[in-house]
């Protein structure tokens, strides 16, 4: 799967280096999935700048329509996001309050338990 319309795939690209997204992404159009993809680079790159902020990922509908997944990394001990834990259902299901207040929230909480038996220490001490 693209990993630009994909919640999973676009943890890791947020926390890439600016220069490896270019490499993978070298066209500034992007491949069409639903009218909601992105459909440029520069649309992608304020996406990933919204998840590294925020801390999590949303696919909405852009890679298959009525379909929303939420997804947010897994660090290692080097801080290194090393993979993504993700939840996907129906668009009706998951709105974008129940996403902000109910899902995000939960799988940041599983993420950071997962990733501190991993190594990671929370940013605050690190």
């Amino acid at each position: 799967l693209p990993a630009y319309s994909t919640a999973s795939g676009k943890v890791h690209l947020a926390f890439l280096p600016e220069k490896l997204l270019d490499r993978l992404y070298p066209d500034e159009a992007l491949e069409e999935y639903t009218p909601r993809t992105h459909r440029s680079k520069q649309a992608l790159r304020d996406d990933l700048h919204r998840v590294a902020k925020r801390g999590y990922a949303v696919d909405d509908e852009e890679l298959e329509e009525q379909v929303r997944c939420v997804a947010v990394p897994v660090r290692d001990y080097t801080r290194t996001v090393i993979g993504a834990l993700s939840v996907s259902g129906p668009s009706f299901r998951m709105d974008r309050q129940r996403i902000e207040e109910e899902i995000a929230p939960q799988l940041l909480g599983f993420a950071a338990e997962l990733s501190t038996a991993l190594g990671d220490l929370p940013a605050s001490i690190a």
